[in-house]
């Protein structure tokens, strides 16, 4: 698997608790690299444009994307596709995300790939 980050070169702050959003990133990024089975790119990306008053995160692969009857149910607790699965992972992810105001948005192609899109209001 090919990491590919692209990262401001300024410093961009942003009002988060640092060990949550590890956990955040962590899931995201292990995700990515279960859906990619067969070796694939896995991009990391942070940016201010897409939304005023926000930072951008993103993590995208280009694994076996999602289905749709699996999509609506992502984020459900204990809901899982996998044998080793607990179905926490994105459940965890989403309740952080909304306890730093933001949003996450899925963007997914069976086949394809995935990018989980995360909006966190940015600091001063």
């Amino acid at each position: 698997i090919r990491v590919v980050e692209n990262l401001p070169s300024d410093t961009i702050d942003i009002p988060i608790d640092p060990d949550r959003f590890a956990q955040v990133l962590i899931n995201l990024c292990l995700n990515a690299i279960e859906a990619m089975e067969k070796g694939g790119t896995m991009s990391v990306d942070l940016f201010r444009e897409e939304k005023p008053g926000f930072v951008t995160i993103s993590v995208t692969d280009t694994g076996r994307g999602i289905e749709d009857e699996v999509l609506e149910h992502i984020f459900d607790p204990y809901f899982t596709t996998r044998q080793s699965g607990t179905g926490l992972g994105l459940a965890i992810v989403h309740k952080i995300i909304e306890l730093h105001n933001g949003e996450i948005k899925v963007e997914t192609m069976p086949g394809k790939g995935t990018r989980f899109t995360l909006l966190i209001p940015a600091g001063e």
